[in-house]
């Protein structure tokens, strides 16, 4: 995890996404047998129309997705999988 935050934090709230394949109308995979691993970074105070950042890590085959939800139109979008 570390590897992958050093990869793409940009501060204490952000993700960096730009360069990372966005899945359009797809789904993070199931997390069977507890493989998937998910970390929230922290959402910035008095803020309610950012973006808030999840990674979500395969173990077993060691990828991860990112996962950015919120803004102005509360969408969600997947970035990854990434290795």
């Amino acid at each position: 995890m570390a590897e992958i935050l050093a990869r793409h934090r940009q501060d204490r709230w952000t993700l960096d996404v730009s360069g990372l394949p966005l899945q359009i109308g797809r789904e993070l995979p199931e997390n069977s047998n507890g493989r998937l691993e998910v970390y929230l970074l922290p959402n910035q105070s008095g803020s309610f129309d950012r973006f808030v950042y999840k990674v979500v890590l395969d173990k077993e085959r060691s990828t991860y997705w990112i996962v950015r939800s919120g803004g102005f139109a509360g969408k969600s979008e997947v970035f990854g999988p990434c290795t």
